[in-house]
Order: structure tokens, then sequence, then C-alpha cells
């Protein structure tokens, strides 16, 4: 077939590793990206047309008109996000120009996070507890019968973004009165404690491929709402809790109706260590979690959802690459100082060192011991000497 047209669309400086990917299978890259990212460092040398508009997702008829436009002179056979927020305005893209991919009702239902939960629950996945707040008797009766504290989330935000911990039927009322006619887009959760954990899995046809188990150091809300330093190591995919997670995020996958791609699984496991589905986004992982999945499977999650896509259009048998399973461990934090110092972090563990732009990270792999005992040393560490911690935004990172 000709070479292949990818057209990306990017509402933040995020998703390069796909850009990389699909330039490194030959394809032509078109990037559609909003004006206010125009001077940001985008890799010229691998995007054959970049082009702006005015905004990404406040009017989509102007990105469409955009998008037609583009279309006149040339053919797009792959629409793709660069990151997570772009995935209904891709399947948009898709529909619009008749592009194969996922389409816009699963779109919603990886991005919805109400919807996400209500497929989750239909299909009998166990869910914490929650209550959509458009019908306020609904949520008297959820606030009744679930014990707090509660989870005041957006039904369309990323990660822990704009997310509140609630302690009292009060607090909850006076969240629910501030948010206007905003109300109906956020859910109240019942709060599980207990260590947050993510799978980071590649799909086709529906069925799971591979999966790598993980978990992370503290819960994401935690650092995002309180500050500190951010971590995740495997798990043991022979261990019980391993095994566990592995078959919820197969079921994870077979609710939302995946079909080809690569989806990031997350599961809050509590004290019996029963996993219970929190959220899929059917994306690469964000926070450089793609290369502790790398250095512990040898598994380029990024290169392997574009080959996923350029398969598909002459369908072509796909094979994942052979994975390899052996303990690591990724810590990132935000730093004092623009350039960190990180050489006393020596440990023949290390393979690698992000050390810029007022951010400090180390990943390291080994026996599953080791890397267990450099996580909590390293964490230690970089909290002492390096943290900065800045108030918690409304806006994703």
């Amino acid at each position: 077939m000709n070479t292949p047209t990818v057209l990306c669309l990017a509402g933040y400086f995020k998703g390069l590793q796909l850009v990389r990917s699909y330039k490194q299978l030959g394809c032509r890259v078109v990037v559609i990206t909003a004006s206010h990212l125009q001077d940001r460092p985008w890799p010229r040398e691998l995007i054959d047309e970049l082009h702006f508009v005015e905004s990404m997702d406040e009017d989509p008829d102007e990105l469409l008109r955009a998008v037609a436009y583009l279309a006149r002179e040339q053919r797009f056979d792959i629409v793709t996000p660069l990151e997570e927020y772009m995935l209904q305005p891709a399947a948009l893209v898709r529909a619009h120009l008749g592009c194969a991919g996922m389409d816009e009702a699963v779109a919603r239902r990886v991005r919805d996070k109400l919807t996400m939960r209500l497929a989750a629950q239909r299909a009998g996945l166990p869910t914490p507890r929650f209550v959509g707040l458009a019908h306020h008797p609904a949520v008297a009766h959820f606030l009744e019968e679930v014990p707090a504290p509660w989870i005041l989330k957006p039904r369309l935000e990323g990660g822990s973004v704009q997310m509140k911990k609630l302690h009292t039927a009060q607090d909850a009322w006076q969240q629910i009165d501030d948010l206007g006619d905003k109300q109906s887009w956020f859910l109240l959760e019942e709060f599980v404690s207990g260590r947050v954990c993510h799978v980071d899995s590649i799909y086709q046809q529906g069925k799971v491929l591979f999966a790598n188990p993980s978990c992370y150091l503290t819960p994401p809300f935690s650092v995002w709402h309180g500050g500190g330093v951010f971590g995740s190591r495997t798990v043991n995919r022979k261990s019980s809790i391993g095994k566990s997670l592995l078959k919820e995020n197969e079921r994870a996958v077979a609710a939302m109706g995946l079909q080809t791609g690569v989806a990031h699984t997350e599961f809050i496991v509590d004290e019996n260590d029963r996993p219970y589905f929190l959220e899929l986004g059917a994306r690469i992982p964000g926070a450089h979690l793609d290369r502790l999945l790398k250095e512990a499977s040898g598994i380029d999650i990024a290169l392997e959802q574009c080959r996923l896509a350029v398969g598909a259009l002459n369908k072509r048998e796909y094979k994942v690459p052979k994975a390899t399973f052996q303990a690591a461990g990724l810590l990132l934090c935000l730093a004092h100082d623009k350039d960190p110092d990180l050489s006393s972090f020596d440990d023949p563990e290390v393979v690698w060192r992000l050390a810029e732009d007022y951010h400090a990270g180390l990943l390291f792999k080994g026996e599953e011991k080791r890397v267990e005992e450099i996580l909590h040393q390293y964490a230690e560490r970089l909290q002492d000497k390096f943290l900065a911690v800045l108030p918690p935004s409304d806006k994703p990172a």
C-alpha cells in the first residue's frame, strides 16, 4: 500500500512518543494542535505538516472544518490522539472522515468516569460505590447509605484533576451547590483505602495479548493534592495480587468494549488483596510509566500501539514482541533546582535519570527485593533533598 498518513491531535504538548513511533514505521505525520502551543519545541524533523487551530475542544466544528480542509488534498488513514483529552475529538474526526478506529460511543465510555463505572458495574467488576449528581434524591440516598469519606470527581478530567475528598454530608452538599449548573458533570464515589495499582496492556479484537501489573508508591490522588514523590514499581505476575490484577484487567477491557489498542487501567486493592476497578484510559501511560514498562518487559507500548494501527490498514497479522519480566521501579518529583544534580544516586540498578525543567526522576531495575529497597530509600532522599511542592492545579499537568 501507499505510505500511510497519520493525523495526530494534540490539546497539550504531549504524546511525542507516538509521533516518533509512527515516523519510525515510515508514516507521514500531520499534527493539528492549539495555537497557544506554537512556541513549544515540536520535533519538526519528524512532522511532515504542523497546523494550528484556535482551540482543540471548545468548538468541535472548527476542528472538523480544519481537518476537512486538509483532507481535500490528502487522505488520512489513521486518526490518533496524542493525549487523553483528544480521545473524543479523534473519534468525532474518524466519524466525519469515515476512518476506522475507536468510535464515539467507546470513546465516551473510556473518558466519562460515570459512563465508565456504569459499564464496569454492568459487567460485574467490583467498583467503589458511586452516584452521579444529576438527580439529588439519588445523591441524598447515597450519602445516607455509604459511609464517609467520599471523593468528588469530575467526569471528564484525567488523573486526579479537580478531585476533592469530603468528610461530611454538609461538605458534600456545599460542594455540589458551589458547582451550580456544572453539577451533572461530576460524581461522588466511595473512598476505599488501599494500594492503587495499574495494569498496562495491549489488546487486539477485544483480546488482551500482553499486560504488566504495577503498584504506585503512594496513591496519585495523595501526590496531586498533598505533594510528594510519585513512584511506581512492577508487581510479580505470579503473585496472588499480580494474577488478580491481570484477570480484572481483562474483564475491564471487555467491559469497555475495546477492540484494538493499548490501555492503562487503575485499581485500588483493599486489605484483603481484592482489586476494585477505578478507571481505564485507552492510551499509553503518562508520567514516564511507559519507560518503566519498557525496562521491565522490553515492550515499547507506544511503538506497539502504532504497529497495531498501521497493521490494521492492510489486515496484517500482529504479534507482540517476546516480553521479559523483570522487577523495575520509577520515581519522579518536582525539584527546587532547574537542573537537579542526581549523580549521588549511583547504584548499578539505576538505568535512567531525569534532571531538567525543575523535575527529578529515576528509573531502576533488578532483583525484586532490591527494587523495593531502592524505591523507598530513593523516595526518602528525593523528598529530603530535592522535593518542591506546589498547590494542586485544576488543570492537567
